[in-house]
């Protein structure tokens, strides 16, 4: 007997208003024995999500827009889906199909897409079937503080001390960059075949992005934290009272607007 994929959703999100637990339990483990692989997968998120009218944690990190114009929030504690009227909240699960973490340090919607989010214990992107397939990473520093998708859309990760590269053949992280001490958040920005890094907070280090490999380092006037390009080739660099303009075609620093 074959079941429909949309038919059981619907009875399900019946059943998930109208039932007691135990019924909700006993009217899932009838399904498990018919369903396929994608709709377990849905069911497993369906029941390890919640739907709230506020969000999960008041500590916002990271926030996104998907091509659906949902807003995805990042937060101390869950990771939320604002669709205008109610907030879909994601949390860490025991299974492989949940967030690395419920700490939620960056989200980012690629241009394919894809959802990613970083966490303080790893890495995930959300699939086709709104599960979280988490990605293999080397090395101990699973704390991962940003998300950077290169114009050619290669998809990079920094966990402030390293820069990783992720290879969609074997769906895990390759270290590109292991002296990155990216300072600062956000401290990267992609300009054209150039990443600009705030290092250390006194340096400005660029790499090409195809290669990895160094191409300058420019030192600081001050100590900058944060960092953002405006696309005209100029980027802004901030500081505690301080700010800065670097235009990248000259390279130089420009005098601030009056």
């Amino acid at each position: 007997m074959t079941t429909s994929f949309a038919c059981v959703r619907n009875q399900i999100m019946i059943c998930s208003k109208k039932c007691t637990f135990v019924q909700k339990i006993a009217y899932l483990a009838v399904f498990l024995l018919v369903l396929n692989m994608k709709t377990l997968i849905l069911l497993v998120t369906f029941f390890a999500s919640l739907v709230s009218g506020t969000l999960s944690n008041q500590k916002v990190n990271a926030f996104a827009e998907d091509a659906d114009g949902h807003i995805w929030i990042g937060t101390f504690r869950g990771l939320n889906k604002y669709n205008v009227h109610e907030y879909h909240q994601y949390f860490c699960t025991d299974d492989t199909l949940g967030l690395p973490d419920n700490q939620i340090n960056d989200v980012y919607c690629a241009r394919d897409g894809r959802l990613w989010v970083a966490t303080v214990n790893g890495i995930a992107f959300r699939t086709e079937t709104g599960a979280f397939q988490r990605i293999t990473i080397p090395g101990d520093n699973r704390n991962f503080s940003r998300i950077i998708e290169t114009p050619d859309g290669r998809m990079l990760f920094s966990n402030t001390l390293s820069l990783f590269a992720y290879e969609p053949e074997s769906a895990q992280l390759k270290p590109v960059v292991r002296d990155y001490f990216a300072f600062g958040y956000p401290p990267e920005a992609c300009l054209g075949e150039r990443l600009y890094v705030i290092s250390g907070g006194s340096m400005l280090k660029v790499y090409d992005n195809q290669d990895f490999s160094l191409q300058d380092t420019i030192p600081l006037p001050f100590t900058a934290y944060h960092l953002c390009h405006t696309g005209n080739g100029e980027l802004w660099l901030s500081g505690v009272g301080n700010l800065g303009i670097y235009d990248t075609r000259r390279h130089e620093w420009k005098p601030l607007p009056e």
